[in-house]
């Protein structure tokens, strides 16, 4: 997947995704080129290999229903009154108290394990050759040893959308049932407008060769179409939750340390010990 240009002030949706290349890739270019100079110097056969800090915009396209375990729910949990009294609340005052806030800045959005969560799947139908792919139903995956997200929260673009007394999203109220005691019960979600942008910084490590980026996004692109994010999403056997990247906008990169510098070789055959540890991955894992 060749790399492009892309103009920070805009988002664009072009096929392949884009990526900035930056004064960075031009350093790299003259590095490698002082190093041919040099006689007598080994050539490095795994190029320059960095760490780069990606910020990363996506767009819904589709609703979002929002039912994050809050941390005011783990605290009803928690408690010894386990019994969630909402009956007879408006369904706007719950659908409130689903809203996802991060602890440290306040802003409003979605839990970043959810993007993690959409990645890892989607990295099952990425191929490192010989059939071998990033993610698998039944190995795991290696997407964490070259991907993560930073921060417990991708931020909503527009924080007006929770603001108290002026919310942009719709309250979606539905019939549950609890199975074990065949009880039928409310659910109140915030539903977010399709069109909804999030965005949020990852870490992304060249492990996998110089289309480490590419990988990384190619893993996310696909698991906007085959996972989805929040409640009842196509994972699920829902319909809500798909998304597409927008904007690809390279904020850092910095070279790897030297104890990072040795190749996932590829095509990457995992160990049997990993095999047997290996965390499986459901059809209808991550159900929130």
């Amino acid at each position: 997947m060749a790399r492009q240009k892309n103009d920070s002030s805009s988002a664009v949706a072009t096929e392949p995704i884009p990526v900035v290349e930056t004064v960075a890739d031009s350093a790299a270019s003259a590095e490698k080129g002082k190093k041919k100079e040099k006689k007598g110097s080994s050539p490095v056969s795994y190029g320059t290999k960095y760490i780069t800090i990606l910020e990363i915009t996506i767009q819904t396209t589709s609703p979002l229903l929002g039912d994050p375990m809050t941390p005011e729910k783990l605290l009803e949990i928690d408690s010894a009154d386990k019994k969630v009294k909402v009956k007879g609340l408006p369904g706007i005052e719950i659908a409130r108290k689903k809203v996802w806030i991060d602890p440290d800045s306040g802003k409003s959005g979605v839990p970043a394990k959810w993007i993690y969560a959409a990645t890892r799947c989607g990295g099952c139908d990425v191929d490192l050759g010989n059939r071998k792919k990033v993610s698998t139903k039944t190995s795991g995956s290696i997407i964490g040893s070259f991907f993560r997200i930073l921060g417990y929260t991708a931020e909503f673009v527009d924080q007006e959308m929770c603001i108290v007394g002026k919310e942009k999203f719709r309250v979606n109220e539905d019939r549950g049932v609890i199975p074990k005691a065949e009880i039928t019960c409310r659910i109140v979600r915030p539903e977010y407008p399709e069109g909804t942008q999030i965005k949020f910084l990852c870490e992304v490590k060249d492990r996998l060769g110089p289309k480490t980026i590419d990988i990384a996004l190619q893993c996310l692109k696909n698991g906007g179409v085959i996972y989805g994010i929040g409640s009842y999403r196509v994972n699920c056997n829902g319909t809500n939750g798909t998304f597409k990247i927008v904007r690809v906008q390279e904020v850092k990169k910095e070279l790897l340390k030297e104890d990072d510098y040795e190749y996932i070789s590829l095509p990457y055959k995992m160990e049997e010990e990993e095999v047997k540890e290996g965390v499986s991955l459901p059809a209808n894992s991550g159900k929130t």
